[in-house]
């Protein structure tokens, strides 16, 4: 447990905790214990190794293909609580309340999708064989692996006690709990420095380091400032943004609000007395920081057990599949995407949403015999919408290679901020993703309006 239970607002998780008669009624209908006494393998036709957003959508999406039936889909989950995890910045900056973030996982899946409540500890990718937690094996036809990646905490010495230490002004909304004791560092804030960390890729949402930037700077400073004021940037990376157009607004941006921006210093420590430690990337300097208030991007790590089978993933540990068709380049009935991936975009549920109906049309021609030569393309389109405070944000979007592809620029110039994208990032995008997205009725940049393959 990363935070303490005190941070937990209690008004979140009343109305789910009654719930959970629920999740384990279902879970009994899924028949997962059928076969695991005799130790014969459990078959489904289209096994998915994650249920959060990435694996969520795609199952949605799978079972509204009419070659596909519902009860060909399994999904691995342990989780009980499923978290949208785009509203931890807005919980933090003081814009969304905790309940809007979570909902119970069984509630979202699809009716008539099996789901198994233990995680995958290993992939037999050559006999298509998978082991969850409790010993269990599944057989599969195809799979598709989306199990997120892990935040690692103990990257940074000290980050972890900093984290868990009620008397810390350390915090991170990478963590559903710390993005709550964030909020309450943030709105209780008397002035004084202020460090904001970036570490080097790959991480979830690269820009949302800067959006909590934002909104705090903009807390501090509408109305009453607060006194002797000093906000601080340390990113590993060398600009604020991988797309110049948009690094450049930012750039302008950080400067008008007089923040201070440090680029190649990666976290490394955090130590009692309010004191941070920072690396350079480049000549290994170590420099002291003190704080007032940290906020910090942990390090990201993929799952452990997916290097575990040969030839799977990348050096790093990611899934290697191709970037166009999302199928793996070793294991043709193997598909990824989403944070567990190799796909050279940025991490973020926009991405997803874009991978998600290429993955599923390329896996049902599979299903249909169909050639790869048939199989359609992703563009690497993800976006990152960027809170800048005053009620606005920019709407960062781009593709492959960094290459701009944006929804709104015929009439509007994206990389200035903007009313009506703080009000679809704040308002519309949540429902969206409760209401459509769990539906398989939601194509990222296209809206409610399905993609027309060829």
């Amino acid at each position: 447990m990363c935070i303490r239970d005190r941070w937990y607002q209690r008004r979140v998780h009343g109305g789910i905790i009654i719930m959970l008669g629920q999740f384990q009624r279902r879970i009994a209908s899924t028949s997962l214990s059928r076969g695991f006494a005799s130790g014969v393998p459990i078959h489904t036709r289209i096994a998915v190794i994650g249920g959060g957003s990435a694996g969520l959508g795609v199952a949605a999406q799978l079972a509204r293909k009419n070659n596909i039936l519902r009860h060909d889909i399994r999904i691995f989950e342990p989780s009980k609580i499923h978290h949208y995890q785009p509203a931890y910045t807005m919980i933090g900056g003081g814009l969304a309340n905790p309940k809007e973030a979570v909902r119970l996982t069984l509630g979202l899946i699809p009716k008539g999708i099996a789901v198994t409540p233990f995680a995958i500890t290993s992939i037999d990718a050559q006999n298509n064989i998978l082991t969850a937690t409790d010993g269990s094996t599944y057989s599969y036809d195809q799979l598709v692996i989306a199990p997120g990646v892990r935040l690692d905490f103990d990257a940074v010495k000290g980050l972890r006690e900093a984290l868990n230490d009620d008397n810390e002004p350390v915090a991170t909304i990478w963590d559903f709990r710390s993005a709550q004791k964030y909020s309450a560092l943030r709105s209780g804030f008397g002035g004084g420095r202020a460090i904001f960390t970036s570490p080097i890729p790959p991480i979830k949402c690269l820009g949302a380091a800067q959006k909590i930037m934002y909104l705090s700077h903009d807390s501090w400073t509408r109305g009453r400032p607060v006194p002797k004021l000093s906000v601080n940037f340390f990113n590993a990376g060398p600009v604020l943004f991988p797309v110049k157009d948009y690094s450049e607004a930012l750039t302008k941006l950080v400067n008008e609000k007089g923040i201070n921006v440090n680029f190649g210093e990666n976290l490394v420590e955090v130590r009692k007395g309010r004191v941070a430690v920072f690396e350079n990337v480049n000549t290994k300097l170590k420099r002291e920081e003190p704080f007032d208030i940290l906020h910090v991007v942990p390090p990201h790590k993929p799952q452990e057990f997916l290097k575990q089978t040969p030839n799977l993933t990348d050096k790093a540990g990611y899934v290697d599949v191709d970037a166009g068709t999302l199928r793996h380049k070793v294991y043709p009935n193997i598909w990824s995407l989403g944070d567990t991936s190799n796909l050279p975009t940025s991490k973020t549920i926009a991405a997803i949403t874009s991978q998600i109906p290429v993955l599923v049309e390329n896996l049902s021609r599979v299903l249909e015999h169909r050639q790869e030569k048939n199989f359609v393309q992703y563009d690497g389109y993800t976006s990152c919408p960027i809170f800048v405070g005053n009620d606005k944000l920019m709407l960062c979007e781009f593709v492959y290679n960094c290459v701009r592809k944006e929804t709104f620029s015929p009439f509007i110039n994206q990389t200035k901020p903007n009313r009506l994208f703080f009000f679809l990032k704040r308002k519309i995008f949540p429902l969206v993703y409760w209401n459509l997205y769990n539906r398989g009725l939601w194509y990222g940049s296209r809206g409610i309006i399905p993609p027309r393959f060829s």
